[in-house]
């Protein structure tokens, strides 16, 4: 199955654009990430994983990749290797989203509109599925040699740092580490928060980024580089966003209970700065996106228009 195109129709408006993208990676991604799971999976296994798999996901990172891919133009060997990186990436971040709905970690009922796995399950399941989803995606990554292996085994190494103890889980420990604390007397810093912020989301943003141009046989560091910076600012304007939507959001338009930054005793930035301020942040941030796009290589629509996405989401 091939990737799916850029969306160049310019009688449509940029939303239009956006939302035809998103609908055929969508498409794509949801095909892939169902066929990933080993047909001797168990079947108790295997429901949990498709549960999580089939609920309603906006597949960002995957966007981002595919984006990404179209501005690099890889060929059809070099988009088979990234049809890999895609579905790993998805796989990666619904473990995620299960290990941080457990009653342990932010105990969350619902998730993208649906029970969270361990309510629609039980925690054993929800956990055994989340650690096979978790080893399930470095499979994805290595089933077969790309064509420049070098790159292949630098992609394994970001991803895996992107979601390990500097990057994921370390967001995810020092998350829970200042959540039950008194926000209005407690000391706390938005250069710790932008910390946080950055590994337990901007980590794995980031490297969806760098893997998709590394599936590119002849890539260059400078590139890799650009786009770890570009997938840092997007990272940690996505959590801000998040922060935002908890404060002001909707189950519906959620599909989870708003209010767990609050319930929950967390630092945000709605907290640190305000609604206003968090704000002007989110604004500064897809600035600076812009700005280092426009002037590289890469800038193309789809990348810009991501960027704008961030801030106009509604969930």
């Amino acid at each position: 199955m091939e990737i799916p195109n850029q969306v160049t129709n310019k009688e449509q408006n940029n939303s239009q654009d956006l939302n035809n993208f998103f609908i055929e990676v969508k498409t794509l991604v949801d095909d892939l990430i169902i066929k990933s799971i080993p047909i001797d999976t168990p079947e108790k296994l295997a429901n949990a994983m498709q549960y999580m798999f089939k609920a309603k996901a906006k597949r960002f990172r995957a966007a981002l990749a595919i984006a990404v891919a179209d501005s690099l133009k890889l060929n059809s060997t070099e988009r088979k290797a990234l049809n890999a990186v895609i579905v790993a990436i998805e796989v990666m971040h619904t473990y995620s989203l299960i290990h941080d709905d457990l009653p342990c970690m932010d105990d969350d009922d619902y998730r993208r509109g649906q029970l969270s796995c361990h309510k629609k399950f039980d925690e054993a399941t929800a956990i055994l599925a989340a650690d096979a989803m978790h080893a399930l995606s470095f499979e994805l990554l290595t089933n077969f040699v790309w064509e420049n292996p070098t790159n292949q085994l630098k992609a394994v190494n970001i991803f895996a740092k992107s979601v390990g103890p500097s990057g994921m889980v370390a967001g995810q420990i020092l998350d829970i580490e200042n959540s039950n604390i008194d926000i209005n007397n407690a000391s706390f810093s938005e250069s710790k928060l932008k910390n946080i912020h950055s590994k337990k989301t901007g980590a794995l943003i980031s490297a969806s980024m760098q893997l998709a141009a590394l599936c590119k046989k002849n890539i260059d560091e400078e590139t890799i580089n650009l786009l770890a910076r570009l997938g840092e600012i997007l990272g940690l304007s996505f959590q801000i966003m998040d922060d935002l939507l908890d404060e002001i959001g909707s189950f519906e338009k959620l599909g989870k209970e708003p209010g767990s930054d609050k319930s929950g005793k967390k630092y945000t930035y709605v907290n640190l700065l305000g609604v206003s301020a968090a704000k002007d942040k989110l604004a500064i941030l897809l600035k600076e996106y812009k700005t280092l796009l426009n002037k590289s290589v890469l800038s193309n629509k789809t990348l810009l228009q991501l960027g704008d996405f961030i801030i106009n989401r509604a969930s």
